[in-house]
This record gives structure tokens, sequence and C-alpha cells, in this order.
């Protein structure tokens, strides 16, 4: 594929997002982005997390040193209910 800016429709149409940041990513938009449309998403355990309402079907954090990948992998193909509703918080920009 070509490089594109606009990456918001193959979000939307993802069962997954996996984002492994390091914690330097400020906000985690991509992740927020995610959530938005109902994707769950793969992430690292990055400061924000703990200010987002990640739903609990939708928290697949591995941890730092990716011990617990086959934990993750397993959910990902295993866990039942994966639906939430989401709604990032408004913002004036």
């Amino acid at each position: 594929m070509k490089p594109r800016v606009d990456v918001r429709p193959y979000i939307a149409d993802s069962d997954i997002l996996i984002n492994l940041a390091n914690d330097m990513e400020t906000y985690g938009y991509s992740n927020n982005e995610a959530l938005e449309y109902g994707v769950k998403i793969v992430t690292t355990p990055v400061s924000v997390n703990k200010e987002l309402p990640i739903p609990s079907g939708a928290n697949l954090i591995c941890n730092w040193d990716m011990s617990n990948v086959n934990e993750i992998v397993e959910k990902m193909f295993n866990e039942i209910d994966y639906t939430f509703n989401y709604k990032a918080p408004e913002d004036n920009w």
C-alpha cells in the first residue's frame, strides 16, 4: 500500500489495534480512536492507560518485557464478550 494520512477507515474496520508504544507517547490517540470505533486494543502499560476508561473486555495490556504475550494472544482469540461503548472526551482543538 502507498503511504496515507487517513487511516480511520482501516482502524474502524479492524478487529484489534496493536499499539506497542513506549511510555513517551503523551496521550495515546490511536488507542482512543480504536476504542471509540469499538475496536479492542493490545497495548503496553503506558501511563495514559490509567486515564482511559478502557472497557474490561478491551484491555489487553502486554507487560513491558512481553512476558504475558501468550496470555494476551489467548485472550485475543478466546474471550467471549468484547462489546462496549466508549466516547473519547471532548476537546477544544
